[in-house]
């Protein structure tokens, strides 16, 4: 009688075990769920404040694809190129890479990394909206 009982309690004992990995299992899933969906909200949340600093620009004429905003690429494209015409013209000066990438940096596009803003400039350039200035890494407006 006595390993009948042992064999019970040794049958609930595993079904408890497997109860509780089963909801850790669960409890994870969830965990990692939330985590993409907070990651999916400050995705929207960034691309929603973009949108709105785009509708603040008064310098859409010197973009010549601000209309295609297809993709979130382009919408941060616009907007540095916007702020860098914004930044060369309110200091009337020729401004280097460094001080552009800073400004947009903290104030633009948390996070855009350098080769990238480069290539934005480069492209500004090709498009005739901005011209070196001197030496290499100084920017003025196109006259």
């Amino acid at each position: 009688m006595s390993s009948f009982f042992l064999i019970v309690l040794m049958s609930l004992q595993y079904l408890l075990q497997t109860i509780i990995m089963k909801h850790k299992d669960i409890e994870q899933s969830i965990t990692e769920r939330i985590v993409e969906i907070d990651r999916q909200f400050k995705k929207l949340d960034d691309e929603r404040r973009q949108l709105k600093q785009l509708l603040e620009y008064k310098n859409f004429d010197k973009i010549e694809d601000a209309a295609s905003l297809e993709h979130k690429n382009s919408l941060t494209r616009v907007l540095v190129e916007l702020r860098i015409i914004e930044m060369l013209t309110y200091y009337k000066r020729p401004l280097t890479t460094k001080e552009l990438f800073d400004n947009i940096n903290n104030h633009v596009v948390n996070g855009l990394k350098p080769a990238t803003f480069r290539v934005y400039l480069h492209r500004m350039k090709i498009k005739n909206i901005i011209k070196l200035e001197g030496k290499v890494g100084v920017w003025a407006l196109k006259d």
